[in-house]
């Protein structure tokens, strides 16, 4: 039950993670669970002196302190490791929250099934949801630039008819992400200065990337969209880096695929960058040791999450190692996948054979059953001890 599972937690360490829960009674929740030390807010903002004793930790936050939700009026709880408490919180919990995007999203399409019992389906299709709230703000202020001509124009009248839905298949996608990722990288020169080489690729990533992408990022995103960008006091003309971002983001999809926009298409840019740990150390054999490297909707702002860090120029590394459609009124109505498959041996037929599935968010049964389970059985492997 929900109280027995929320008794477990009692005493959990690590990982320290959002867990939501639902129980076969009707109850439903969300808890922020694991041992965090109780301290100040600059400890997370960098490297603090360790000797001078202004800085120690004084105890942990204690369990009945932590997050928690249940039964909410609501009738419903969505984490997407966004911000769960508000900032009158009592304590310090982190500052490199995920952005809201995802779970705005969510909420906006779970209203969309209030009055309506929501099904496995409905489930299915918000995994699979691209719509992106961030690309409303940036094609909006791209639509507004003055004085475009040429492929940049032409490019701007793409995003200008635009769903903001990052499909595979879509021209305007790919102007809105290389856009995208041409801010990142100018952003972080503007901001960081020299410290800017591991959004850039210049140099290995210290932690640039997720500061900007978790506080600089969404900030200047949210004051494109609200037009507020006038009063930030960023040090930098915010205002020039959307045309400068966007015009080298024509540039590199031009030089990448021709000045045929409609050739320019984001499941070509969009790929998994799945590697074995041992491609590397047998660069012959690479070919054999990797799975098959497919193309996937979404970025990282969406619910169908697929991210890609700036210097990674499109390729996903960041996305869900399972998804999971659960039903506690009848378990075996549940569905799941996994990215590439059950096996970790490259010689297997299941070594890859979710990928496809996984990246078209379609999903399997999940087995509940013992006997159904022994008889879908392909092998038995049984370890013995010495």
């Amino acid at each position: 039950s929900a109280d027995e599972l929320e008794k477990a937690f009692d005493t959990w360490t690590d990982r320290v993670n959002n867990y939501p829960y639902a129980d076969v009674h009707g109850n439903f929740g969300y808890l922020f669970k694991g041992r965090i030390a109780i301290r100040g807010t600059e400890n997370g903002w960098g490297p603090v002196p360790g000797w001078t004793g202004d800085h120690e930790w004084n105890g942990y936050i204690p369990n009945e302190d932590l997050p928690r939700s249940k039964n909410p009026d609501t009738g419903w709880v969505v984490t997407c490791n966004q911000r769960v408490v508000g900032h009158d919180y009592q304590h310090y919990l982190t500052n490199l929250y995920g952005t809201d995007y995802r779970a705005r999203r969510i909420r906006d399409r779970i209203g969309e099934l209030v009055g309506s019992p929501a099904s496995v389906d409905d489930m299915s299709s918000i995994h699979a949801d691209t719509v992106s709230i961030p690309a409303q703000a940036l094609t909006g202020a791209i639509i507004n630039l003055n004085s475009l001509d040429g492929i940049y124009s032409s490019a701007a009248e793409i995003l200008s008819k635009w769903d903001c839905d990052l499909k595979e298949d879509s021209s305007p996608a790919a102007i809105y992400a290389a856009s995208s990722r041409e801010l990142n990288k100018q952003l972080a020169i503007a901001a960081y200065g020299s410290l800017a080489g591991g959004v850039t690729g210049d140099e290995p990533d210290t932690g640039a990337e997720d500061q900007l992408r978790r506080q600089l990022k969404p900030d200047f995103i949210q004051r494109l969209g609200d037009g507020s960008l006038s009063d930030a006091r960023y040090g930098f003309d915010a205002a020039a880096l959307v045309e400068s971002a966007f015009k080298a983001g024509v540039d590199y999809l031009a030089a990448r695929f021709g000045n045929e926009l409609s050739n320019w298409r984001w499941g070509d840019l969009h790929r998994t960058g799945h590697s074995h740990p041992l491609a590397g150390a047998f660069p012959d054999s690479a070919d054999l040791l990797n799975p098959p490297k497919v193309e996937a909707a979404g970025d990282g702002d969406v619910p169908w999450a697929s991210g890609s860090p700036t210097p990674a120029e499109f390729a996903i590394k960041t996305g869900p190692i399972n998804r999971y459609i659960h039903d506690p009124s009848n378990w075996i109505n549940g569905r799941w996948i996994v990215p590439l498959g059950s096996s970790g041996h490259p010689a297997s037929p299941h070594f890859s054979d979710q990928q496809d599935m996984w990246s078209k968010v379609e999903t399997i049964p999940q087995l509940w059953d013992w006997d159904e389970i022994a008889g879908d059985a392909e092998t038995k492997q049984r370890l013995m001890p010495k």
